[in-house]
């Protein structure tokens, strides 16, 4: 096996928080700080996915994520990491894809766009109006505290409110919000606010296409990323990719890897999805996440 097709594999059959524990040590320790791969895993978790990868962290090396990203990470950046990982935001019931799919396929169905949240209310219009106005202040510089504000509403507010936010930033003021966060901020600290903003789909793909740009394909980012989604939740981002990227993710992986490791990528992401005994569509799946 070479390191990266054993690296997918094992991404694939471990438990999540540990796989996002190691991930987030390699980032940290050494010299400097991998600050994609702390963006990543601390912006596009759930709350249960990150206090999983937090007990891990614990459980595997006996330090203290907080304390460790604490000392390796300053300024505002810091403090929206140290927030997002008190896991306190507000998300949606069915944050994981694999039990929407599992509520249809059940029979079990809800209505995403008016149903509730674990840590709060449903998207409201008048609310995400509101805090459209209330960033807007912020980035148009009348708000002296611009950083934390940022930080404040960025990791309260669940990512379907913070996509509400967006369309009413834009109707209001005729820009989007992630052109607004680039006048005021920069740096890591304005990849974690765009990421933030970002559907989780969404931002997966933008992560692949990431890996594939430059001289090489950054191979451990692809396993990771790949590796840390289910097989439904595959077949969704292989859709989501071809969107964005304008051409399919199987054609972008064949391109860039080879041999077992390629093999297993596309197998991951072209195989026939089901729970139980149902098969899932993979373009029913793209359009429920």
């Amino acid at each position: 096996f070479t390191n990266h097709y054993r690296e997918f594999l094992c991404n694939i059959v471990s438990d999540r928080g540990k796989i996002d524990a190691i991930a987030l040590r390699r980032a940290i320790k050494g010299f400097g700080t991998e600050d994609s791969t702390l963006i990543e895993i601390c912006t596009t978790r759930t709350n249960a996915e990150l206090k999983a990868a937090k007990k891990a962290y614990l459980d595997l090396y006996e330090r203290d994520l907080y304390l460790d990203i604490f000392d390796d990470t300053s300024g505002d950046y810091r403090s929206m990491l140290l927030s997002l990982i008190q896991c306190k935001r507000q998300e949606n019931e069915y944050a994981s894809f694999w039990q929407m799919i599992s509520s249809m396929v059940t029979g079990n169905e809800m209505d995403l766009g008016t149903h509730g949240r674990d840590d709060g209310p449903a998207v409201d219009d008048l609310e995400a109006g509101r805090v459209a106005e209330l960033l807007y202040r912020v980035g148009e510089g009348k708000d002296d505290d611009a950083e934390s504000r940022f930080v404040k509403y960025l990791c309260r507010y669940s990512p379907e409110m913070m996509q509400s936010v967006s369309v009413q930033y834009e109707i209001k003021y005729g820009k989007s919000l992630e052109a607004a966060m680039e006048e005021q901020v920069d740096g890591d600290f304005l990849d974690c606010c765009k990421m933030l903003v970002t559907p989780r789909l969404d931002a997966w793909a933008q992560l692949l296409m990431k890996t594939f740009e430059g001289f090489g394909t950054d191979d451990s980012g692809v396993a990771r990323i790949l590796g840390s989604v289910d097989k439904t939740s595959a077949v969704a981002l292989a859709y989501k990719f071809g969107e964005l990227a304008g051409r399919p993710l199987a054609e972008a992986l064949s391109d860039e890897l080879s041999g077992s490791f390629l093999d297993a990528c596309i197998s991951w992401i072209t195989a026939e999805a089901s729970v139980g005994n149902e098969a899932v569509d993979p373009d029913v799946a793209a359009q429920m996440l």
